[in-house]
């Protein structure tokens, strides 16, 4: 089934790829959140986009985990989601 595994491989990417990124978003948003204090709004939007991209980052890391797992124990399986 190496077929299988290149498509769990790929997918393992592009999840990496995923992370990598809200992981930079979620840098950036509470690097501006600290610089900004009297702007209530402004935090109040941050604060939701902090939330919603680390919500987005949990989900991947569960993702990866999932794959990872599944090739641990049923290598021969695709686990591609």
């Amino acid at each position: 089934m190496k077929n299988s595994n290149n498509i769990n491989d790929s997918a393992l990417k592009r999840l990496i790829k995923d992370k990598e990124y809200y992981e930079k978003e979620c840098k950036k948003i509470k690097e501006d959140l600290d610089l900004t204090t009297n702007d209530e709004y402004r935090m109040r939007f941050l604060k939701e986009s902090l939330l919603e991209n680390t919500k987005a980052l949990t989900e991947v890391l569960k993702e990866i985990e999932f794959i990872e797992m599944g090739k641990k124990v049923r290598p021969d399986l695709d686990y591609d989601l």
